[in-house]
This record gives structure tokens, C-alpha cells and sequence, in this order.
């Protein structure tokens, strides 16, 4: 192989990383956006939850928050 067929070669080998790594990016950015929406129907829920609460306490009020949170943090379910 000449140094022309080389080139050709590793350039073509660039352009397919190039369009696997843009693959990979859109792939990424819709999952972010699936993630966004989780996040906000769990702040949603985590609302209602709190809205429920008779206490003036605002630390027991947002428990509901603060468990749904833990919850999505540390990956783990109930």
C-alpha cells in the first residue's frame, strides 16, 4: 500500500469515527431529554405528596422530595 492508499484509507477511517461519535452524541442528547422528563414528573409527584402534608414543618413537608431524590440518586427502587 502506497503512502496515497494509506491516506485515503485513514481518512475514510476518521470520517466513519466522526459519524459514529455524532451517532453516539444524538443517541445521548435523547436520552438526556427522557431523563429531564423523568426528573420533572418525579418533582411533580414529589409536589403532590408535599401538598398532602398537614405539617407546618417545612423539613417533613419536603421528605417526599428528599426520599424520591435519594431514591433517583443511588439508583435503587422501594
Amino acid at each position: 500500500m502506497d503512502d496515497r492508499e494509506r491516506q485515503l484509507k485513514e481518512n475514510a477511517l476518521v470520517d466513519a469515527i466522526a459519524d459514529d461519535c455524532a451517532s453516539i452524541r444524538a443517541a445521548i442528547a435523547v436520552e438526556e431529554s427522557r431523563l429531564v422528563w423523568r426528573l420533572a414528573d418525579a418533582w411533580a409527584l414529589a409536589e403532590e405528596q408535599s401538598s398532602r402534608s398537614a405539617s407546618a414543618d417545612s423539613r417533613r413537608r419536603d421528605m417526599p422530595l428528599r426520599c424520591i431524590a435519594s431514591q433517583i440518586a443511588s439508583g435503587t427502587t422501594r
